[in-house]
């Protein structure tokens, strides 16, 4: 179920973004924000939250009833999880 959530939000969000380069469109800067696409950037990053949050709580469980590990260790492998893709 949760895979077809995530492939859900993956087909919404490629259908609803732009597919042109805003350099080759006549005005690249708007005056205003467009309202749907700035609903459509809030909406996939919740969906993308929501979905990144929902799985550490499956990843907590699994580490501690079927790994063994105790809850300040899971807390600590999040963080070694978490080290290699942070931002320079």
């Amino acid at each position: 179920m949760l895979a077809g959530l995530g492939l859900f939000s993956l087909v919404t969000i490629a259908v609803l973004l732009p597919t042109s380069r805003p350099e080759e469109e006549p005005a690249p800067y708007g005056a205003r924000p467009d309202t749907l696409r700035f609903g459509t950037v809030l909406a996939a990053r919740t969906l993308s939250a929501t979905g990144a949050f929902a799985g550490y709580t499956y990843i907590v469980k699994f580490l501690g009833d079927v790994s063994g590990f105790s809850p300040s260790a899971t807390s600590a492998l999040f963080v070694v999880f978490v080290l290699p893709v942070w931002p320079e």
